[in-house]
């Protein structure tokens, strides 16, 4: 909730900043939702030259992270025993769930915009692999059918459909220097002591852990995070009654971590399976393919310049599995019954769990 006197204060605050002459950047990812560019049109004050930068990440990498932080928000704020998105829960189901239509031709509905050929890119100025300016005009087949409406393909049409935010720049989140380095040294033409900052942070930081950008479903085996392993498998028993809960709503999120620690138990204390031996369920190539697609279409519109051929995006790509623990696998088979032996115990204060 924000405080009461937060607009007031913010127009204030501009108002005296236009005053000056001098530059205001404003950054909040909630910025990206849908239904935001028309309100912050109608605030802004018409004096403003107002440039929206946003940054791009591949899809693919985008609803993982995207994925990941709804899981950490469920547990943190939303989750009960009444209320579990049991058709979204698992990594591949979100993945399915927000990819409907592109992977199975549901619920089409017209394009907004015409279809044009897939080898049109418009003619810029600025021949630039860290940053472009957004044309909505190629590439419109698959991208219209995601359903991650924060994207920043969708953020950048919506703020572009609004006249006064048609310079609209994205700053590639791929590209060999940092997207902090990219906005205080190309998006921001007169910002030399911030640009200065931004490349010796940058510097400092890759010599001290080097630029790691892999997330949890590249180059594992098995391909999933193992807390989410373990609260999918605990999620699945509870659905199908294995697991029984009798207490309030708010302690149900402890209540899974609790089990989820005892599944864990359970597997170092096998003498037969490790967390290895886990049934796997990962999308469709079929799935895996359209996947791919909708990501190269995107950072071909969105980066027309950095695209190329898309080689160094089939690469990263090919790095990933979109795989899920097979819990309804898990649960037909008595093999791994045992998961379920220990995890009746009474609920204790717990944090949430950290595997190794």
């Amino acid at each position: 909730i924000c405080p009461e006197h937060l607009l007031s204060s913010l127009n204030d605050f501009m108002n005296h900043t236009l005053n000056d002459s001098a530059n205001l950047i404003l950054t909040n990812p909630w910025l990206s939702r849908p239904g935001t560019a028309d309100p912050l049109s109608t605030f802004i004050d018409p004096s403003w030259d107002v440039n929206v930068v946003l940054y791009y990440r591949r899809y693919f990498e985008f609803i993982t992270l995207v994925f990941d932080d709804w899981r950490r928000d469920l547990f943190n704020h939303t989750l009960t025993p009444h209320d579990i998105p049991y058709n979204s829960f698992r990594y591949i189901d979100f993945l399915r769930e927000y990819n409907k239509r592109l992977f199975y031709g549901k619920n089409i509905e017209e394009e907004e915009l015409p279809i044009c050929r897939m080898n049109h890119t418009k003619s810029f100025n600025n021949k630039s692999p860290y940053m472009s300016k957004f044309d909505p005009t190629t590439e419109v087949d698959l991208v219209e059918l995601t359903d991650l409406q924060e994207y920043s393909y969708f953020a950048a049409k919506q703020y572009y459909s609004q006249p006064r935010f048609r310079d609209v720049t994205v700053v590639n989140y791929h590209d060999q220097y940092g997207p902090d380095v990219n906005f205080y040294c190309h998006v921001l033409s007169d910002a030399h002591n911030s640009c200065e900052v931004a490349v010796q942070r940058e510097k400092s930081s890759i010599e001290e852990s080097g630029r790691d950008q892999n997330f949890f479903q590249t180059d594992t085996s098995p391909p999933f995070n193992n807390i989410q392993a373990y609260e999918d498998i605990v999620i699945a028993g509870f659905h199908s009654k294995r697991l029984k809960f009798d207490g309030a709503n708010d302690q149900f999120s402890s209540q899974v971590l609790l089990w989820a620690g005892m599944v864990h138990s359970a597997l170092i204390q096998s003498d037969k399976y490790t967390f290895a031996d886990l049934p796997i369920e990962c999308l469709y190539p079929f799935e895996v393919d359209l996947l791919r697609d909708v990501s190269l279409s995107y950072e071909k519109l969105l980066m027309p310049n950095f695209f190329d051929d898309g080689a160094d995006l089939r690469d990263d790509f090919k790095k990933w599995r979109f795989c899920s623990v097979d819990t309804d696998g898990l649960l037909s088979d008595p093999e791994w019954d045992f998961l379920f032996h220990s995890t009746i115990f009474p609920l204790r204060n717990c944090n949430r769990l950290h595997l190794d």
